[in-house]
């Protein structure tokens, strides 16, 4: 270890492991979704600012790591999105419980005239010493899909499907959760491959897919779940979503929250 700690990566998050904490950070871009006249997708610019720090900080709640600050990298100018789509970042900080006036960075492009929407994002977390949950996944775990991945013009953040900060906070505390992973663009066959790599693990699946695995996930619509039998029922009081038995099944808790999907399990590799 040096002088300012063990830099490592796991999947998009860098983590520099010192003494007395890990800082973890996360990172997330966007482009063609937004107000200006050539983007793919068009939406309000301070949906595109809630959806720029949602992921990052999903990614951090999915490690249990607790937010400490944003960064917003915007390539366009404050007037008339860029204040807004830095609005719509400050909003999710606020339910998060960070105060954006202290917790808040970020710069604009003021030099050129842009068409469409490009951002960047980065988010600061931390960690007590072998707080973190990372890269545990397991032979014999259960592969949930929490909630439907969705993408482009399926998003709404008033969606009451989508996992929450709340929800995936909630799901990493619970006994037996060995890996949770906020979705984006390679869906879950991307997340599948790389943990089998990681973990020396195959995939079983149970049955044919609810979803095409390799279905975007957009702005971490969806959350993949990797824990053991005996935690399926933790997890299911965590989020609402109901404890399921066979492949794709579809349950939901009380609240009528968070679809869940039983996918598989792990194997040794052979």
């Amino acid at each position: 270890m040096g002088p300012t700690g063990n830099l490592r990566r796991l999947r998009d998050l860098l983590l520099l492991e010192r003494e007395t904490e890990t800082l973890v950070i996360a990172c997330d871009s966007l482009g063609g979704v937004g107000p200006h006249p050539g983007d793919a997708v068009r939406v309000e610019p301070e949906i595109v600012g809630y959806g720029l720090a949602r992921v990052v900080l999903l990614e951090l709640a999915a490690v249990r790591a607790e937010p400490l600050l944003v960064v917003d990298a915007l390539g366009c100018a404050a007037e008339p999105y860029g204040a807004r789509i830095a609005a719509g970042v400050a909003r999710h900080l606020e339910e998060v419980g960070l105060d954006p006036a202290r917790a808040l960075g970020g710069s604009t492009e003021e030099n050129m005239p842009v068409a469409v929407t490009a951002a960047g994002i980065f988010a600061l977390g931390w960690a007590a010493p072998g707080r973190l949950l990372i890269g545990g996944a397991q032979p014999g775990d259960q592969i949930w899909l929490i909630a439907r991945p969705k993408v482009g013009a399926e998003v709404r953040f008033d969606d009451s499907e989508l996992p929450s900060f709340a929800d995936l906070k909630a799901l990493a505390e619970v006994a037996g959760v060995h890996e949770l992973i906020p979705l984006g663009s390679g869906g879950v066959a991307a997340e599948l491959h790389a943990i089998a790599r990681r973990g020396a693990l195959r995939f079983e699946p149970l049955g044919p897919p609810p979803f095409e695995l390799s279905r975007s996930a957009g702005p971490a619509t969806a959350a993949l779940l990797c824990a053991s039998a005996a935690a399926s029922e933790g997890a299911s009081q965590a989020t609402g979503a109901a404890r399921l038995e066979h492949a794709g099944a579809l349950g939901r808790g009380p609240h009528g929250r968070l679809p869940a999907f039983l996918l598989g399990r792990w194997c040794a590799a052979r």
